[in-house]
C-alpha cells in the first residue's frame, strides 16, 4: 500500500532505485561519477555534493536507507507539506555535503543515510512541536544510534550522518520552529493569530530555499 500525499518521499525512492540501477548496468562508472569526493568538486564536479545522496554502495545499504525514509519520511511529508519536505531533504543532503568536504575531504562517500538523518531529526522536533506523544524519544534513540555507528563499522561516515542531523535541526529551525515561535508571540500580545494573513509562512519556504541554495554552493566553494 502506497502512503498518501507523500510524492517526494515516493519519488526519491524511485530515484535512488534509479540510480542503483544505471550503478549496476554501468559497472559502477555511474557510481564513480556520483560519489563525493572533495579532490574531484574541487575541480569542477560540482554535482557530486547532490549525487552522492543517490548512489549507494550495496543493496543491502539502499534497502536500509529506503526503508527508513519510507518509514519517516511519509510521516514528516504528510505532516509539514511536500515543499517543506522536500526542502528539510534538500538541506539536509547540502550540510552533510558541506560538512564532509570540510571535515573529511579524503574519504569518498555515498548514499542517503545523511538526508534520512535529517529526516528523523525534523520528525522528532515536529513531534514534539504538534504531536502529545512521546514518539521524538525514540526518534532521538535512533538519530544518536546512527551516529555512533560509525564508530564500531568502518566505512560508515560519521560526518556524513553529523552533517545530515545537522541540516535536519536547521531546516525545521527555519521552516517549523521559527514561524511557530512568531505565531506563538503574535497570539501573547494580540491574542488572535491569522495564519492566512501573516507573511511568515511564505517567508519561511523563502528563507529555507535560499538557504539551501547558499549551503550547496558552500559545499562546493569549501571543497
Amino acid at each position: 500500500m502506497l502512503p498518501k500525499d507523500a510524492p517526494v518521499t515516493l519519488g526519491v525512492m524511485v530515484l535512488c532505485g534509479l540510480f542503483y540501477l544505471i550503478q549496476g548496468a554501468s559497472q559502477q562508472q555511474f557510481t564513480i561519477w556520483g560519489i563525493l569526493y572533495a579532490p574531484d568538486v574541487a575541480n569542477g564536479d560540482w554535482w557530486r555534493v547532490v549525487t552522492t545522496a543517490f548512489v549507494h554502495g550495496g543493496g543491502l545499504h539502499l534497502l536500509l536507507n529506503m526503508g527508513l525514509l519510507f518509514a519517516l519520511g511519509t510521516q514528516l511529508e504528510q505532516g509539514i507539506g511536500s515543499v517543506r519536505f522536500g526542502l528539510v531533504y534538500a538541506g539536509s543532503i547540502a550540510v552533510a555535503s558541506l560538512i564532509v568536504v570540510v571535515f573529511a575531504p579524503s574519504q569518498p562517500t555515498l548514499g542517503a543515510s545523511g538526508a534520512v538523518m535529517g529526516v528523523a531529526v525534523a520528525l522528532g522536533i515536529a513531534s514534539m512541536l504538534y504531536s502529545r506523544s512521546n514518539r521524538h524519544q525514540s526518534l532521538l534513540i535512533l538519530v544518536a544510534m546512527n551516529l555512533a555507528l560509525p564508530l564500531a563499522i568502518p566505512g560508515i561516515s560519521f560526518w556524513a550522518h553529523f552533517g545530515g542531523a545537522l541540516g535536519g535541526l536547521l531546516m525545521v529551525g527555519v521552516l517549523l520552529v521559527w514561524p511557530q515561535w512568531l505565531r506563538q508571540k503574535h497570539i501573547k500580545n494580540d491574542g488572535v493569530y491569522a495564519a492566512p494573513r501573516n507573511p511568515v509562512e511564505k517567508q519561511s519556504l523563502g528563507i529555507g530555499s535560499l538557504l539551501v541554495v547558499a549551503l550547496f554552493i558552500a559545499s562546493v566553494v569549501f571543497a
